[in-house]
């Protein structure tokens, strides 16, 4: 992947994670980023007293999902928490990460011929979270 590849991922992985962006206001009343929906944005006048809970950071660059495993983790506890479950299993050469639903049925599956857990694990959530949005806007849509 390369560097816009994972600045895009990252940013759907936020809007997953239940965060929007809110861009620059002409007045610079808010702090601009990526915060929490249904969080009201703070003064810019307070930016360094910020909750890291309600704001991630001010732009793409960051959004740490791809580079920080308690980022991943979180990701990875909201897809449990659907109702997903995810299978890591590495050896020397390898490793392979998998996300199915209860019944065993698919839903993605990643395979990273390296031992880099975290990459792996990263790939399966972009995937996962790539058909699980298209699907749940199918469903809105009907």
């Amino acid at each position: 992947m390369d560097e816009s590849e994972i600045k895009k991922n990252n940013k759907m992985i936020a809007t997953f994670m239940g965060y929007h962006y809110i861009p620059l206001d002409q007045n610079r009343e808010i702090v601009p980023g990526w915060w929490k929906l249904g969080v009201n944005p703070i003064p810019a006048c307070y930016g360094k007293k910020m909750n890291h809970g309600n704001y991630l950071g001010r732009n793409a660059n960051e959004l740490y999902y791809d580079r920080n495993w308690e980022w991943l983790m979180a990701v990875c506890e909201k897809i449990e928490k659907l109702g997903y479950i995810i299978h890591i299993i590495s050896d020397d050469m390898n490793t392979e990460t998998t996300i199915e639903e209860s019944g065993y049925q698919y839903i993605t599956h990643a395979f990273v011929e390296d031992i880099n857990k975290k990459r792996g694990v990263y790939k399966a959530c972009v995937i996962f979270i790539e058909q699980y949005m298209a699907k749940t806007l199918k469903q809105a849509t009907k």
